[in-house]
């Protein structure tokens, strides 16, 4: 009979620290979601440097270890750290200073470099001439369609 009690009761205890634990992180959420596009935004080009990253060390057969993958983790988890760090100071600080979005594009422009890098050792072209070449591709065909149209 007292183990049953006991077992309720720690039953209890879980039910109310698991409801506190959603409260919490439910207001977590709500207080980041201002700045949830930039998080995202990071998040997806770390994600698309990873990929690079894994395809060119295949490529070049550099072998892959676990230490060299829990990087990116790292990597992930500084970078939103320091994106909502950037919030917190310019939310209650200094609310006159953009220091989330300077915050943000020098993130953004460490992972596109990265990505450049990587892409350069897969295809052995530069990233920012391929794009370049790319758009002024497609923005020639767009053109010489509307001309044709008009």
């Amino acid at each position: 009979m007292m183990i049953v009690q006991e077992r309720k009761e720690m039953m209890s205890i879980k039910t109310i620290l698991i409801s506190k634990l959603y409260y919490f992180f439910g207001l977590i959420m709500v207080l980041l979601t201002p700045i949830e596009g930039a998080l995202i935004a990071i998040g997806v080009l770390i994600g698309i440097d990873f990929t690079f990253g894994l395809i060119a060390a295949a490529k070049s057969k550099v072998k892959i270890t676990s230490k060299k993958m829990s990087q990116s983790i790292i990597k992930m988890f500084v970078y939103q750290l320091l994106i909502i760090a950037s919030f917190i100071t310019m939310t209650y600080l200094i609310p006159w200073f953009p220091l989330v979005k300077i915050t943000i594009a020098f993130i953004g422009m460490t992972e596109f470099l990265s990505i450049g890098e990587s892409f350069q050792r897969i295809t052995g072209l530069e990233f920012v001439k391929y794009i370049k070449d790319y758009l002024m591709r497609h923005i020639k065909k767009y053109s010489d369609d509307q001309k044709e149209k008009g």
